[in-house]
Order: structure tokens, then sequence, then C-alpha cells
């Protein structure tokens, strides 16, 4: 679950929102002073975006509300959550959801 978050941290952060990588991500004004402390010369990225972002994917995004959710009902942990067709469904709705994060400035 933890490298499935890390994946998805690193796509999420990395490419969709593109935050990770940008010097001046959406023209907030604060962007470099959180981005200068920790930045990694040459690579461009911030150790601190890095560890915020892709391990807040980590923990928050996937292994929290796994645990939750099996936690939650036990008896379901063995089986699949979805469907084939829902996870179809669950893909689309998410690349729809990163396109409008992409397509709003």
């Amino acid at each position: 679950m933890l490298l499935l978050g890390f994946a998805f941290g690193l796509v999420q952060a990395g490419l969709i929102d593109q935050s990770l990588l940008h010097p001046r991500y959406r023209d907030i004004p604060y962007w470099d002073n959180l981005r200068q402390p920790t930045l990694v010369g040459g690579v461009g990225v911030s150790a601190a975006m890095v560890l915020g972002f892709v391990g807040g994917h980590m923990v928050h995004s996937i292994r929290a509300p796994i645990a939750l959710a099996e936690a939650s009902v036990p008896g379901r942990s063995a089986r699949p959550w979805l469907r084939p067709s829902e996870l179809v469904l669950v893909a689309f709705l998410w690349l729809a959801g990163a396109g409008f994060v992409l397509a709003t400035p």
C-alpha cells in the first residue's frame, strides 16, 4: 500500500497538478518561500514538498482510507472492492478530475 501511495503521490503532485516541480506554481505569492529552504540543487525539487506531497498521499490518500475501510468491514478485506467495470468507471472519473486540475489555472 505504501508503494501504491508513493506512486500515486508522484503522479498526482509531479504530473497531474505539477506542484512538485513548478518553481512558481499557480502564481502563489509565498510558493518560493516554501520551496527554497529545502531545494535540492540541480534537481529543482524541494525535499519538504516531496515529503509533504508524496508522503501525504502515501498516508492520507491511500493508506489511511484503506486501513479505515478494511477495519470497518473486516470480512471484505480479502475480496476486491470493485468489479472490473466499476474499476474502469473509477479510473475514468479520476482521469476526468485530473484533466480538470490540469485545465484549471
